[in-house]
């Protein structure tokens, strides 16, 4: 995969990603995303079928689904699609798979994939099936992802039964939450009145930063230094506890960044 690559469409792409369809070539590579570290937490859990059988599954109910690719190194690094969907009902479900260090781009492929999927079905609702032991990464959503169903001990994992959770987004909850954030990655990096104090308060307000709080930290530190900041900074600081010493460290790393 290479940068250069199209999307699907000008709207399935942004500053950091671009979605681009799933194509046969891609097999090895969703092997590897799904029963790799990627998939600890997803539908193999550890389990390596074979490459037939996750073949097969890649297409089982799928309306759309793209290869998350890093603009700025070419590579792949998550899956986001629809599936079970009725356009007669305005509704769907959707996924994402993210290589764990990657996952705050997979969630801003994810927010253009719902804006696109709004925009071009006219879905009323997009559904998510999340077990508790995710329920994590839906943190910065707040009340923009409304519990529609509970089915209790429903999942399997690590010794021990989970509830599994049907969560729902709207076009307008979805819009009041993401829209501008995701308008903001889709524009020109500009520098902003954003002071170093003001991004130091905003990690402290997010933490403990989920994906979603990763990529509204990356959108407020390209606003304080105005170039381009690569989401890896932030792997870089995974080790760090404390909102105070993360921002400090990030603001130092984004500062000795190259300008223009």
């Amino acid at each position: 995969m290479t940068a250069g690559q199209i999307a699907a469409d000008d709207r399935l792409m942004s500053r950091a990603v671009l979605l681009r369809p799933l194509q046969s070539a891609d097999q090895d590579w969703c092997y590897s995303l799904m029963c790799g570290p990627a998939g600890s937490t997803w539908k193999y859990r550890g389990r390596t079928p074979s490459p037939d059988v996750v073949a097969a599954d890649l297409w089982r109910g799928v309306f759309a689904q793209f290869v998350v690719v890093d603009r700025n190194s070419g590579a792949g690094v998550g899956l986001v699609g629809f599936y079970n969907v009725s356009t007669e009902a305005a509704r769907a479900h959707a996924f994402a798979i993210a290589d764990p260090p990657r996952a705050a781009l997979v969630t801003e492929a994810f927010g253009l994939l719902c804006r696109w999927g709004f925009a071009q079905f006219g879905f009323s609702r997009v559904f998510l099936e999340v077990p508790e032991f995710n329920t994590g990464f839906l943190a910065s959503l707040g009340d923009a992802a409304v519990v529609e169903g509970r089915l209790r001990n429903y999942e399997l994992w690590q010794g021990r039964f989970w509830d599994l959770f049907i969560v729902s987004l709207t076009p307008d909850s979805f819009d009041g939450r993401v829209g501008d954030l995701l308008a903001a990655r889709t524009g020109t990096v500009a520098a902003s009145s954003l002071d170093r104090a003001a991004l130091v308060e905003l990690v402290g307000e997010l933490w403990p930063l989920d994906s979603l709080g990763c990529v509204e930290v990356l959108s407020a530190a390209e606003d304080y230094c105005g170039v381009a900041v690569p989401d890896t900074v932030l792997a870089e600081l995974h080790h760090l506890t404390e909102p105070v010493e993360f921002a400090e460290q990030l603001v130092l790393r984004i500062e000795s960044l190259p300008s223009g």
